[in-house]
């Protein structure tokens, strides 16, 4: 018996899946992200778009990888109780990928964020 389970064992492929950024499905689950102290970043997509597709995965590596400095999220924007909210963001086009940032928005942290990627 131990031979045969170590035989399953061996012949079973291992499946080296890549953790999924964790989805939002509702206004306030983004509310509730968006709250949080770490930046929010998150990728608008349909599931009918090929280049989001291909951003997916690795939108998904790149969520594991830094994972302790931002959180990661994914929004389906067929997903109807969702689209005002994509809208409100100015999301007009897919894929997209924002960056939301919690506390001070001021003019000052805005224009310094701006310099230091220009």
């Amino acid at each position: 018996m131990k031979q045969l389970l170590l035989a399953l064992a061996l012949s079973t492929p291992l499946l080296c899946a890549i953790p999924q950024a964790q989805e939002i499905t509702t206004v306030k689950k983004f509310n509730q992200l968006a709250a949080q102290d770490k930046p929010l970043v998150i990728l608008f997509y349909a599931p009918w778009c090929d280049a989001c597709k291909s951003m997916k995965k690795s939108f998904n590596e790149v969520s594991q990888e830094l994972k302790t400095k931002a959180t990661f999220a994914k929004i389906n924007i067929e997903t109807s109780a969702l689209r005002p909210l994509a809208a409100s963001l100015g999301i007009t086009s897919i894929p997209t990928l924002i960056v939301k940032r919690a506390g001070d928005q001021s003019k000052a942290k805005l224009k310094r964020a701006l310099e230091a990627l220009l």
